[in-house]
């Protein structure tokens, strides 16, 4: 690949994460249940933004692959996803004891890094067929839980002060982020990060293809709800039909998905040809993760102030806050090549970089091991 496609299509990436970003943010400020038009427009992030922050986590573990591999690291991939999920894990959980209310995404993430493992020496058509099953699975085993188990399946959040046992049961079934669905967009983000995601006819497909599928979806299931009626306020089997944000069901999984597919094959398309125009969204989700601890951190501290019902304050809320987040993403990436916290998550790369005869003699080591 020559290097202006893999810049455009690196631009194209860090471009959809800010945009997840931004969404994640505007949840967690303003309102998403109101009624009226202004609120309803506020609130279209809702569900809809963390799955495009979790399909673009499984493409970035896909280049990441790439990347290890070129860098020899020893155990290759692996190093660098144990890190991460050493490090998300207690970060995550200490960060939802913080801010207690809001979801926090992190130690989600690092049980997917730690599914990558495996997952990312699948041959493609396993991937692939390994997402469609857990596709259909995850959402009735969760709602499963739900109907059979509803005092133990309670969409709680889990922090450091829970029992290890409930954290587990939360993280892979039970919680607002259960592993179990949420491996759906991850895995399938992983399946996309091996394409050639810098070719015009692939992003084109991204777009329309996900914005095809996205109606698709939507269409069967009213459709359905026609049939056999819209699921009540009592969680019942019913609610397999389900559209509601983060409920976990396959309408708004898949729906969701399929947009978060979408919108990455857009942000590929206009990142060749914005250029300089996009430099402060590319910033933004080159440190995605510095952004996402700071937001919640100052939302945590200062929930009177930056935390509103009423969609219009909300909205200028959170451009005033992402557009301190844009300043401060060009002025430390002029000067350091990585996001405060995102060279955290490096620091494997790093050592194995200033130790490349380290990494060689491992691997060699390796290669008379097998």
């Amino acid at each position: 690949m020559s290097a202006p496609a893999a810049t455009a299509r690196l631009a194209g990436i860090d471009v959809a994460r800010a945009l997840a970003i931004v969404g994640m943010l505007l949840i967690h400020v303003g309102p998403t249940r109101l009624e009226s038009t202004a609120g309803r427009l506020y609130a279209l992030p809702h569900g809809h933004a963390a799955v495009l922050f979790l399909l673009l986590a499984g493409v970035g573990v896909a280049l990441l692959a790439r990347s290890a591999a070129r860098r020899a690291i020893p155990g290759g991939i692996g190093v660098d996803l144990v890190w991460r999920a050493a490090l998300l894990l207690p970060l995550g959980l200490w960060l939802q004891g913080v801010a207690s209310g809001l979801h926090i995404i992190l130690q989600t993430y690092a049980l997917l890094f730690l599914l990558a493992i495996v997952a990312v020496r699948l041959p493609a058509r396993w991937l692939l067929a390994l997402t469609a099953l857990l596709a259909l699975a995850g959402p009735l085993g969760f709602l499963a839980g739900r109907v059979l188990q509803p005092g133990v399946f309670n969409r709680t959040n889990v922090d450091f002060g829970d029992a290890p046992g409930e954290i587990l049961h939360t993280l892979l079934l039970s919680g607002p982020y259960p592993l179990v669905t949420a491996a759906v967009p991850f895995m399938f983000g992983l399946w996309l990060g091996h394409r050639d995601l810098a070719a015009r006819g692939v992003q084109w497909r991204l777009m329309v293809g996900g914005t095809l599928a996205f109606i698709a979806v939507l269409g069967v299931t009213r459709a359905l709800v026609g049939v056999f009626g819209e699921p009540g306020l009592v969680v019942g089997w019913l609610h397999v039909l389900s559209t509601d944000p983060h409920s976990q069901m396959p309408p708004w999984l898949w729906s969701a998905t399929a947009l978060a597919v979408a919108v990455l094959g857009a942000c590929l398309l206009l990142a060749n040809r914005a250029g300089r125009v996009l430099v402060p969204l590319v910033a933004l989700g080159r440190t995605a993760l510095t952004f996402y601890v700071g937001h919640a951190l100052a939302l945590a501290y200062w929930p009177q102030t930056l935390q509103t019902s009423e969609p219009g304050r909300a909205l200028a809320i959170s451009a005033g806050i992402t557009g301190v987040a844009m300043v401060f993403a060009l002025v430390w990436l002029r000067l350091f090549r990585r996001g405060p916290l995102e060279s955290v998550l490096q620091l494997p790369a790093w050592w194995f970089a200033r130790h490349p005869a380290g990494a060689r003699h491992a691997a060699q080591s390796r290669g008379r091991h097998r």
